[in-house]
């Protein structure tokens, strides 16, 4: 945040193009873009998944709704960005928080199925898996983090800090959570679902709805992430930038949502571990040279 505070980097391509030079930075520009437009398409498939498995209705409603969600808040800009994130996630955290704790408190740590686990590209090593997940959501802060004006710099700072102070609690609530119920909820797309459903089934209902808001906001920040470049295209203003994301997603959208997350979420979070850890390589090196 003081980074590109005192730099006055207003998107991520500036933000590579200082730290890497015109020729790597055009080429981390590139991967970046590419990483948030598919991860775009993802969280909309997933929309469009939860009203289709978890409500019985046609995913098409599940894309249209979350689409024009993303068209309200992106339309005005870092505010809109900013405004759905304060109101859809305390609902996400208070509805995840009240689920985990529910299953730690009612679970019976006594289950022996035996489960065919597919751990696909990251394998069995739960630390580099957490790596992984972390560096390809770092990605998405780093481009958030980038393109919002961060002025309010101390309030930047302790919202950065009180977030992952909470984001941590939060995931080890619901590891904690998951690994009473382990092995089974590995057979399931979706575990915390899973572990909601055993509750009741109106926190299995609430919890599709805090995970659809959760997809709605990575939604909006990814766009936002990629309309700050977008607008810098000669010719293409930020309206038009936004109609133009909105159409070269919606093809893509109707995928099935654990076939791309299967795919590309590993293949992001080994290219998160290389592009987070230059960008940190680079403001260590900016820091001590003050």
């Amino acid at each position: 945040v003081k980074f590109v505070s005192d730099m006055g980097i207003k998107n991520y391509q500036e933000l590579g193009h200082l730290l890497f030079g015109a020729k790597i930075g055009k080429i981390l520009e590139l991967v970046i873009s590419f990483i948030l437009w598919i991860g775009l398409v993802v969280m909309m498939s997933g929309s469009g998944a939860i009203f289709s498995e978890h409500w019985g209705l046609n995913s098409n409603w599940g894309i249209g709704i979350s689409t024009i969600i993303l068209w309200i808040a992106l339309f005005f800009k870092g505010n809109g960005v900013k405004w759905l994130n304060s109101l859809l996630i305390p609902i996400l955290v208070v509805i995840t928080s009240y689920i985990a704790v529910g299953a730690i408190i009612q679970a019976e740590v006594q289950h022996q199925t035996a489960v065919n686990l597919d751990y696909g590209f990251i394998g069995k090593n739960w630390l580099l898996a957490s790596f992984i997940y972390v560096a390809y959501n770092m990605i998405l802060g780093v481009v958030i983090l980038s393109s919002i004006d961060c002025t309010e710099r101390k309030h930047s700072l302790m919202g950065v800090a009180i977030g992952g102070l909470l984001l941590g609690l939060i995931g080890m609530i619901k590891v904690m959570a998951l690994i009473a119920f382990f092995p089974e909820v590995m057979q399931y797309q979706i575990p915390m679902l899973y572990v909601a459903g055993l509750q009741a089934n109106w926190l299995k209902l609430l919890f599709a709805v805090a995970l659809w808001s959760a997809m709605v906001t990575t939604a909006v920040a990814n766009g936002f992430g990629l309309l700050k470049r977008l607008e810098q295209v000669k010719g293409s203003g930020y309206n038009k930038a936004l109609i133009l994301l909105i159409i070269s997603y919606l093809p893509l959208a109707k995928l099935q949502f654990s076939n791309l997350v299967a795919i590309f979420y590993p293949i992001f979070g080994y290219l998160g571990l290389l592009i987070v850890g230059m960008v940190f390589a680079k403001i260590i090196e900016y820091i001590l040279k003050k």
